[in-house]
């Protein structure tokens, strides 16, 4: 029987954990973009196969559409992906380094002209915008779309391990660490790196010579 990983959450984190998993809204087209930028280089058929699956759903292509997605274009593309995905997640290190939460984190994103006009749009009702033509085109409008439409985008964060610094989506405001196992690794290396400082001590003779001395200006009193 598989757990229910939800028990325990407020309604506000599972509610934003099921809408992460929903393609469809906003907050799932980041999950699958951010995921998207993590995915290796070589992958299996099966897992090729999979990672189309996924983009013709977050695009809302037809089959028809579907058939030009190269799993080549998408790689090519993920770099851009993380680039941008990384610009939100300094300005958001920056704003809690600061101390200061908003909800916009990044002033603007400018889209180049380029990528508009190669990008076919059409108003989906119920569904938002649906980008078509050109594969690369169409990702990043899809993920400048649903940046400009999440309802927290200061959740788009890097892991703060010092060995992983991976991208990745909180879904709650004191999440800091992409995986509970690298917040646990991570709080096991900071305990040891601390057990490595050499202690302060007390120096024994410290201040014995001036006691001494006023002890002997007493005496000649």
């Amino acid at each position: 029987m598989k757990s229910d990983r939800s028990v325990g959450l407020t309604p506000a984190s599972r509610l934003r954990r099921e809408e992460a998993q929903n393609p469809t809204t906003p907050e799932g087209r980041i999950a699958f973009f951010v995921g998207l930028a993590q995915i290796p280089d070589q992958l299996r058929e099966g897992d090729r196969l999979n990672v189309q699956a996924d983009v013709q759903t977050v695009l809302g292509w037809s089959d028809a559409e579907a058939k030009k997605i190269s799993i080549e274009e998408i790689a090519s593309t993920k770099q851009r992906v993380l680039e941008e995905l990384g610009k939100v997640a300094a300005a958001n290190a920056l704003n809690i380094k600061i101390g200061r939460h908003e909800d916009l984190p990044f002033a603007s994103i400018l889209l180049d002209p380029e990528l508009v006009r190669s990008v076919a749009l059409q108003v989906v009702p119920g569904h938002g915008i649906h980008a078509g033509g050109p594969l690369r085109p169409a990702l990043l409008f899809t993920l400048f779309e649903a940046l400009g439409r999440i309802r927290n985008p200061d959740y788009i964060r890097r892991c703060l391990a010092h060995d992983c610094a991976r991208i990745f989506f909180a879904e709650h405001g004191n999440q800091f660490f992409c995986t509970p196992r690298c917040a646990n690794r991570e709080a096991s290396w900071r305990f040891r790196e601390a057990k490595k400082k050499p202690k302060k001590t007390a120096n024994p003779t410290a201040g014995r010579g001036s006691r001494r001395a006023r002890v002997v200006q007493g005496s000649k009193g």
